[in-house]
């Protein structure tokens, strides 16, 4: 981020132009105002006072800072010498995040920038090698094309196996249900043995003594497990009867082993005040890392929606919650919809925050998809047994045409203040929601009040000066791993 001098900009008030540009946002909670660059997410919140002269720069012609000066404080020369000295240190900070800008008939302000090839992410992987599921949860996107008998073809597999090898760092092993595989033990051993991370999605039900002890023998795998509730019967009306104990089981052997686990529940009108249940059956085996994907409406989630599908009070309501107890130190990760973006370099290198086409995902028949969501056949891009998977990544024109995609370029997104964390939101939750690939994210509203309630606790935490005019924080920074 580049730095302006205090000193400098006192010396040369009388030349300086300094304006507030168009792509600043604001957000208002009597007294104060949060005013926040588009374009880089950099923010600074203000009193009174502070507002005032943003009020004055709203102008795109600007004003000069001795001008500037003089509307604040007049021609006093030591009376308002503290305040003065405040308010050169806030057109500092609001110069440094490109709040304000220095009249010079250029924008310098951080956009987005095109996603080159090095920025790709063709390191990571997930692969269905599974494609049965031994449950029939009333939620799944997947609706019933995983319960007919499969036979598997051992050539592909290993094909698919060595090209994972080849160029990967980390892998997400799915279904189906993975341990439904009759290989699956195999395929977790030799790539655990060989890559950086390998992360395994499951409902548990099938893990066995086995199984908990081949997994226990790498530190690099992380089991995460569904588990829609810590109360039996709300999980096992989701997921089916006897399934709970079976989970919890499988949670058991994992944990004895010392296993990374993660639970993972899909909020939904049926388990919204299940949190506190899952919470503490997470602390009974020591699991603090929680997951809360959000309900799909397509496949069997379509067809339950209007049982299933949460409240948009309801739900936002549930992520406030989760914020409650990740500060209390009681779970982490609870916000994993707002994906990792961090600002400590050039912020705006993800086009959106949506990972389609930068991933890929490889079914059990060598189908490559550009996303995990998108899995019908409209969005296979070629197969394993006929192409490259790096070729197919790095040159198929659905991949290229889907990185493409721009947050500006998504209307309802284009002047959103958030626009730079949340980037859009998902895709493929757009298009099965929604009907287009361009179109609004139907969690939306949820990603601006969780944003939002996020930077007004981040406001809170810090004491304010007699004019509250100083930065609160100098970078929004949100770490929220999936």
């Amino acid at each position: 981020m580049k730095e302006y001098n205090v000193d400098r900009i006192k010396s040369n008030a009388l030349n300086l132009v300094v304006y507030r540009p168009e792509h600043i946002s604001t957000l208002y909670k009597s007294p104060l105002k949060i005013y926040m660059n588009r374009k880089n997410g950099y923010w600074i919140c203000l009193g009174p006072e502070g507002q005032k002269a943003m009020d004055m720069l709203k102008n795109k012609q600007g004003m000069y800072v001795s001008d500037l000066m003089f509307a604040m404080y007049g021609n006093g020369s030591d009376q308002h010498s503290k305040e003065k000295d405040m308010f050169y240190h806030m057109l500092k900070l609001c110069l440094d995040k490109f709040i304000l800008m220095i009249q010079t008939g250029q924008d310098y302000a951080w956009a987005p920038q095109p996603m080159m090839i090095k920025d790709i992410n063709l390191f990571e992987v997930t692969w269905a090698v599974a494609g049965y599921c031994n449950l029939r949860c009333r939620h799944c996107y997947a609706a019933t094309n995983l319960h007919q008998k499969i036979t598997y073809d051992e050539e592909l597999e290993n094909h698919i196996l060595d090209s994972i090898l080849s160029f990967c760092t980390d892998v997400t092993i799915t279904g189906g249900e993975p341990f439904s595989h009759p290989r699956i033990l195999t395929f977790i051993e030799k790539l655990a043995a060989s890559i950086r991370a390998v992360t395994i999605l499951t409902n548990g039900t099938l893990i066995d003594e086995t199984a908990a002890d081949i997994i226990s023998r790498y530190d690099n795998i992380k089991v995460q497990i569904s588990l829609d509730s810590g109360i039996a019967e709300n999980h096992e009306k989701i997921r089916g009867r006897g399934t709970f104990d079976r989970t919890v089981k499988a949670i058991e052997l994992l944990r004895q082993r010392k296993v990374n686990v993660v639970l993972s529940m899909v909020p939904m009108e049926i388990n919204m005040d299940d949190m506190e249940s899952l919470i503490q059956l997470g602390e009974r085996f020591g699991i603090k890392n929680l997951h809360f994907p959000l309900y799909q409406e397509f496949g069997n989630g379509f067809e339950n929606r209007k049982e299933l599908s949460p409240n948009k009070k309801k739900i936002c309501n549930f992520f406030d919650r989760a914020m409650e107890q990740m500060e209390a130190g009681r779970m982490k990760n609870g916000h994993n919809f707002l994906m990792k973006k961090t600002l400590d370099g050039p912020p705006g290198t993800l086009v959106t925050n949506c990972g389609v086409g930068r991933g890929a995902l490889i079914d059990f028949k060598g189908n490559v998809y550009p996303c995990s969501g998108l899995f019908d056949d409209t969005f296979i891009a070629g197969n394993v047994k006929e192409q490259d998977v790096r070729d197919i990544y790095l040159n198929n024109t659905l991949f290229q045409t889907l990185r493409k995609i721009k947050t500006t370029a998504i209307e309802e997104c284009s002047n959103c203040i958030f626009q730079v964390y949340c980037s859009g939101g998902c895709r493929s939750r757009a298009l099965y929601g929604n009907g287009d690939i361009m179109a609004i994210d139907p969690y939306c509203n949820l990603y601006k009040h969780e944003l939002e309630t996020y930077l007004w606790k981040q406001v809170e935490k810090k004491k304010y000066n007699f004019h509250n005019m100083t930065a609160i924080k100098e970078v929004m920074d949100i770490k929220c791993h999936a």
